[in-house]
């Protein structure tokens, strides 16, 4: 098997960033949704780490909604700050503490496609859109 088909048989990830699954129940059904999906060929990473400053800005050049200026606050600032900036990588319970994460809500990215959001719907509908490419492919 080729290198480039091996690849292609990889799953996608699709990382979810959220702090206690427990305490963001909104956070915890975006998970359930996830993982309840058979359809597709994607791998979940739960992530309760600040993404770090590299992920912001390529989130953030597909982010046509304005979803990552949602769920991070003061995102303009913190993007400015250097790359080993303390936030980067740090717990996100910590970045709520300091005003950075929105505790409401949680943010899931598929990087491959370049798609992110923050609610169940989100995720409904990005998933409905991909059964339907692979219906017309």
């Amino acid at each position: 098997m080729s290198m480039f088909r091996t690849v292609q048989s990889q799953s996608r990830i699709i990382t979810l960033f959220a702090h206690d699954l427990e305490v963001n129940k909104l956070g915890s059904k975006i998970l359930d949704y996830l993982k309840s999906d058979t359809t597709h060929n994607f791998t979940v990473e739960l992530s309760n780490r600040f993404p770090t400053q590299d992920q912001l800005k390529y989130m953030k050049q597909f982010d046509s909604q304005g979803i990552l200026g949602q769920q991070v606050k003061s995102l303009d600032k913190l993007m400015i700050l250097p790359s080993f900036d303390a936030v980067y990588g740090s717990s996100l319970t910590e970045c709520i503490k300091n005003g950075v994460w929105d505790p409401k809500t949680s943010l899931w990215v598929d990087w491959e496609k370049q798609k992110l959001g923050n609610t169940v719907k989100s995720v409904r509908q990005y998933l409905a859109a991909l059964e339907k490419e692979k219906d017309t492919s």
